[in-house]
């Protein structure tokens, strides 16, 4: 299994990007397994799916979930009783027991890589050109995120 984690301080994107990113998968071939559901764009509802590529028969875990240390155990229950997995994407917090309570539940599962990618707020900004600001940022980083699930070792 090998493991994406979307960080960031709270309300820096990163359920929206792991939506961004299931939808992406879901246009790519992968299908929602039994149960699993995509909140809709824009959303900050937090999830748990598991999604399958029907040929490439890769099976993918999103988790949107991280904001409390609870969540992590949920984390990891779910990826047990719906093993195997072959990549996470997770999101977790930046700092604090939010994020050591993530990062102790992903190592029991053992990733064979591991990569995070930290997101940041967009401050400073006129009002009137920070939702024009917010929008770019958030296609960037679904868009590199795109690029490293599409790359080794992830190869979705």
């Amino acid at each position: 299994m090998h493991c994406l984690q979307i960080s960031g301080f709270q309300r820096t994107g990163k359920n929206i990007a792991i939506i961004g990113l299931g939808n992406w998968l879901v246009g790519r071939g992968y299908e929602l397994e039994p149960m699993s559901r995509i909140p809709p764009r824009g959303s900050r509802d937090n999830f748990r799916a598991v999604i399958k590529h029907p040929t490439l028969q890769k099976r993918v875990l999103l988790n949107t979930a991280s904001d409390f240390e609870i969540n992590a155990d949920q984390l990891l229950q779910f990826y047990l009783s719906h093993e195997p997995i072959d990549v996470l994407i997770t999101s977790i917090r930046d700092a604090g027991p939010e994020r050591a309570a993530m990062e102790n539940a992903i190592q029991q599962l053992r990733p064979i890589q591991t990569i995070e990618m930290p997101l940041a707020k967009i401050s400073r900004r006129r009002r009137d050109d920070f939702d024009a600001a917010l929008n770019n940022y958030e296609m960037r980083v679904e868009l590199l995120c795109q690029f490293v699930l599409r790359g080794l070792p992830f190869q979705l």
